[in-house]
């Protein structure tokens, strides 16, 4: 075997470039450390001064005085408080100043049961919420129910708001949109403690019109009205007051174009429609109303709910206009009282005086 002989490695120098050169390498270096020092420091800073700000925020927020203290709920009827703040999201374990009053509210005017809300902030950690509740107007519905609302919303009866079936009236019947729209804007028009005053409405047909409204009463009186006199139910309670005889209804009923009345008198369904009576014209001819419907001939009655007789016994008509509208003589009994109906129709004092 033969042996190569061995080389030598080389071992690497550092070049040299000389002392001068030396030292300007050596100034570079110090400059690019020092730079970079300069460039970290800054950095370093912030982000120590972000670390304080957050440790000071989750100490605060760790602290119980920075807790809402209270919350108070004002405006509410049907909704509960409970609600109001699990619908808010807000409670006494909530941060006081994470509370903001433009979330809360978009939160709380979601719910359709509220129509307006409004949040502050007050001194001490306290939150005060008010609310505006939507109007209601009635319920329908039996397995499942809805709420109809004066701007002609709905919305599903969940069991938050079950407390509203005891201020708004069960209404059964007006199917169609177009007397479901018109009963709505009927009853939008009344207070809500008017409304509150109604148990049922249902749909009764009468000759004169076939889409008339029986309104059931929490009294256990019934009131007969058309969609455009539903208003006259602002003043039921002192007409009920007054009525001598509550088994009979009371009527909605135009007297002339400035003034309406609630007049008592016999209910439809305990009327014996065989024995029906109607207004003629001169000619003999049926007299109809605006919807073409022969007009029922109505009768006074007495104070103790019987019919109202002249003297040779035969009973007293409630006199119709032209157009089929009853003119109702709103002080009959004392009229009558006073014999003023003595010939069938009301006579003035001066003639029943010289008659006698």
């Amino acid at each position: 075997m033969v042996r190569l002989p061995r080389v030598k490695r080389r071992k690497k120098t550092k070049p040299e470039f000389g002392e001068h050169v030396e030292k300007v390498f050596a100034e570079n270096r110090k400059l690019n450390v020092a730079r970079a020092f300069r460039l970290y420091q800054p950095m370093s800073a912030k982000a120590g001064l972000i670390a304080g700000i957050l440790l000071i925020l989750i100490a605060g927020m760790l602290n119980p005085a920075s807790r809402v203290r209270s919350v108070s709920v004002t405006g509410n009827h049907i909704l509960s408080g409970d609600y109001i703040l699990e619908t808010a999201g807000v409670d006494t374990e909530s941060i006081f100043y994470l509370c903001l009053p433009p979330v809360l509210k978009l939160r709380l005017e979601k719910d359709p049961m509220i129509e307006n809300a409004k949040v502050e902030m007050a001194a001490g950690n306290v939150l005060r919420i008010r609310i505006e509740e939507k109007k209601a107007v009635g319920y329908r519905g039996d397995d499942t129910l809805t709420i109809l609302f004066a701007d002609q919303s709905t919305t599903e009866m969940t069991y938050d708001y079950q407390t509203i079936i005891s201020e708004i009236p069960k209404i059964d019947g007006f199917e169609e949109f177009e007397q479901q729209r018109r009963l709505v804007n009927a009853l939008a028009s009344l207070d809500s403690d008017v409304i509150a005053d109604i148990s049922e409405i249902t749909q009764y047909s009468m000759a004169y019109d076939s889409e008339t409204l029986k309104i059931l009463m929490n009294t256990g009186g019934y009131v007969v009205a058309g969609y455009d006199t539903v208003y006259m139910l602002k003043g039921y309670s002192k007409v009920y007051a007054k009525q001598n005889n509550h088994s009979q209804c009371l009527y909605a009923q135009y007297k002339d174009d400035s003034k309406s009345v609630l007049v008592s008198s016999q209910c439809p369904w305990d009327t014996d429609n065989s024995g029906k009576e109607y207004w003629t014209k001169a000619d003999g001819t049926a007299l109809t109303n605006k919807y073409g419907d022969a007009v029922i001939k109505h009768y006074y009655t007495t104070s103790d709910g019987s019919y109202a007789v002249d003297d040779e016994g035969k009973k007293i008509p409630i006199p119709v206009d032209d157009d089929g509208l009853e003119v109702i003589d709103e002080n009959f009994q004392d009229n009558y009282e006073k014999g003023l109906y003595s010939s069938g129709f009301l006579e003035a004092e001066e003639d029943n005086e010289e008659q006698e």
